[in-house]
């Protein structure tokens, strides 16, 4: 009944304020958006979508990581949303990680691990993700620090290049208006100086396929988070799989092609999300046609070099 009388009350709201509100503000929202059938006065009133923006991020000297960022309904020029979603429309929960590449690597090191175990057998193994226990203060409507639990171990190189990043959702539901994702990426030398990121793959080459790259539900999304938790420190326990991303996104992609399947005919499977996942039938496009080559698309010839 509460729910309801708030569904009414947002409805009556709507009619008061629309003079104030209709016309000012001009959002374009793609066909799986809810909001692009949604009666105008309610996306007016709501002002769907979700927009991470990371202001600054440091580590203090005894580890301590803390990241500045804001929060928009609709990008930079958006509004400012409430977290809680009680001054604004829709609550907004998210998620936070950090990662670092050692010198003379290539592939980032998260700080943000824990070990998992199989669903059966006892087996246990790493894997990257986010952090969670830390503390989150305000700054102002729209804009937060939070300070992670974890901390950079003694002994960090505050020399490395550092990555931070931000994922989330933005509950609309209740609006009839589904639910929002986003992701944002912070790149920074601790002690100062222009970060080197890893940048090989482009999002834009793997939407050539995917539309839209994100996974886990939908709140993390792009390639550069992507390669902050699938490092070589993550393993799948239940198959005993790397969850390394310059391997299993090969292997995943390669499907029924991998000699273990097509010969071997042991089927190429990761768990989550509480079930396997069997991605043994899975056929390459024949366009670009070599899974080494992550610059080209499903409908366009190569244009890049291969890359592995």
């Amino acid at each position: 009944v509460f729910a309801a009388g708030r569904k009414i009350l947002g409805l009556l709201l709507v009619a008061g304020s629309i003079v104030m509100v209709s016309g000012q503000r001009s959002v374009n929202f793609s066909p799986r958006d809810r909001a692009a059938f949604a009666p105008q006065a309610a996306v007016q009133y709501v002002n769907p979508g979700l927009f991470f923006s990371i202001v600054s991020a440091k580590i203090a000297s005894d580890g301590t990581i803390s990241v500045d960022y804001k929060i928009f309904d609709t990008g930079l020029t958006g509004l400012p949303l409430d977290q809680a979603g009680v001054l604004t429309p829709g609550a907004v929960s998210p998620r936070f990680i950090a990662a670092y590449i050692p010198k003379g690597q290539e592939q980032y090191v998260s700080y943000n691990v824990s070990t998992v175990s199989a669903v059966t057998g006892g087996a246990t193994a790493t894997q990257a993700g986010g952090d969670s226990g830390g503390t989150t203060t305000t700054v102002a409507t729209g804009e937060y620090i939070y300070t992670f639990k974890t901390k950079a171990p003694t002994g960090w190189d505050p020399t490395a290049t550092h990555r931070i990043g931000v994922y989330g959702s933005r509950s609309l539901t209740a609006y009839d208006l589904g639910t929002y994702d986003a992701t944002a990426l912070y790149d920074f030398v601790p002690a100062g100086g222009t970060p080197t990121p890893r940048d090989v793959v482009r999002d834009a080459d793997c939407n050539a396929c995917h539309s839209t790259l994100s996974f886990h539900g939908g709140s993390r999304v792009g390639v550069g988070l992507c390669i902050m938790c699938h490092t070589p420190q993550t393993v799948d326990p239940n198959t005993g799989n790397t969850l390394d991303m310059k391997v299993f996104i090969h292997k995943l992609h390669m499907g029924a092609a991998l000699p273990s399947v097509s010969i071997g005919k042991v089927p190429y499977q990761i768990y989550g999300h509480g079930g396997y996942a069997d991605f043994s039938a899975i056929v390459y496009p024949a366009n670009p046609g070599d899974p080494r080559n992550c610059a080209g698309s499903c409908h366009n010839p190569k244009n890049g070099a291969a890359q592995t």
